[in-house]
């Protein structure tokens, strides 16, 4: 049942469409069949992993790059090697817990447009005042454009039916 037809039916007093476990499930299976097909990976894929999405996007012409988290200085909310994936106007994954993925996503899709790697400093030692990380550490973020043909997406991918970090 589509999304628009549940809220219908309950708008012309037939509540229980949208209350009970079958319900939530219908509801839920509506709005991932009715998100489009880049977006639908926010719904599904786990936010700290950017290898599920990473392989839906191999077989597109879809341009992406990869933000990997590279220093820490004093807490953070994720450990060196943390992944973001940047396709167009998505992203997957987290390096800060919600202080700079916009940002780090802004500069993947500039890092794909010039085909250069960016090496980003945010919070201590930070050129940019106007982005603070709550923590009050200091991180660095390697953004690199990456095509799916690359050993090294190979190499990312190798370890997820294994289940690998």
């Amino acid at each position: 049942m589509a999304v628009c037809a549940m809220i219908r039916e309950c708008k012309r007093g037939d509540a229980a469409a949208l209350h009970g476990p079958a319900a939530a499930v219908r509801l839920a299976s509506a709005l991932y069949e009715s998100t489009p097909r880049m977006t639908r990976w926010r719904l599904a894929a786990p936010i700290d992993d950017i290898r599920e999405p990473l392989v839906s996007l191999l077989g597109s012409e879809t341009r992406f790059a990869i933000a990997t988290l590279v220093e820490v200085s004093g807490s953070a909310p994720r450990d060196v090697g943390a992944q973001m994936l940047i396709a167009g106007d998505e992203y997957w994954g987290f390096l800060s817990g919600g202080c700079i993925e916009a940002d780090v996503a802004r500069h993947g899709r500039e890092a794909m447009a010039e085909g250069e790697p960016r090496l980003l400093r945010y919070g201590e030692g930070s050129p940019w005042i106007d982005i603070k990380l709550a923590c009050g550490s200091g991180i660095s973020v390697l953004v690199e454009p990456v095509g799916a043909d690359e050993p090294a997406v190979a190499t990312l991918l190798g370890g997820l039916p294994a289940r690998h970090p």
